[in-house]
């Protein structure tokens, strides 16, 4: 069964809970395409989102593909982690069982960073109320240069229109921190600076360079 946004396809099975995007060339447009579309999802978000149990939290992807779907398609502490339940037996509609918060270093380092955050961006588009995505160091243009992530991005997707830029721009308004009934999460730390949840939530963004803002450097 093949859900469509746009140019992106996630693809579902229904006889095993997998999940994963159709194996085709992705071209500048399709990445870009749906780099907009997650922009804007993130851009509705607050700075410090919210989501309630059953949570399942990821820690750092570095572009391993293989482990991402992993984690999304395997079982997890001893019960099926991600669950498709299909409404009614022709229906497209999906619900998905549990949700997910991703803490952010998505890129760099591994071979296919492009696939991952292509892959959560989908889904941050198709289920934007059980997929949490946070920032993390290496969402920023200076580790991006540094660790490779943008020559990645030239080489796969190339540079011709201009606008390989999009995915890092998309990254600018992603939220820094997440609530979880009781529990605060984020990529870095609890911050000196942080003496009450207004404090995070008055981060303006885009935030293009962390370092203006201390209490943002120590959360991602």
């Amino acid at each position: 069964m093949t859900k469509n946004w746009g140019p992106t396809q996630l693809y579902f099975s229904k006889s095993s809970p997998r999940i994963g995007i159709t194996r085709r060339r992705w071209t500048s447009t399709n990445k870009n395409s749906l780099a907009e579309h997650a922009k804007e999802h993130f851009k509705s978000e607050p700075v410090l989102a919210k989501i309630s149990p059953p949570v399942i939290v990821v820690g750092g992807v570095h572009g391993q593909y293989a482990d991402l779907g992993s984690i999304l398609n395997s079982r997890f502490l001893g019960f099926v982690n991600y669950r498709l339940v299909f409404l009614e037996p022709s229906s497209k509609c999906i619900q998905i069982i549990f949700r997910f918060v991703f803490l952010g270093d998505y890129v760099d380092r591994g071979e296919n960073a492009v696939a991952c955050i292509a892959l959560l961006f989908a889904l941050k588009i198709h289920f934007p109320k059980q997929y949490v995505l946070l920032r993390g160091n290496n969402e920023t243009k200076t580790i991006n240069n540094a660790c490779k992530f943008r020559e990645e991005l030239v080489k796969k997707i190339g540079e011709d229109d201009g606008r390989v830029g999009e995915i890092p721009r998309s990254v600018l308004w992603m939220p820094l921190a997440c609530w979880l009934e009781g529990v605060l999460t984020m990529h870095g730390g609890i911050s000196t600076r942080l003496e009450n949840w207004k404090n995070i939530e008055n981060i303006q963004r885009p935030l293009v360079d962390v370092n203006v803002n201390q209490l943002a450097c120590d959360l991602i």
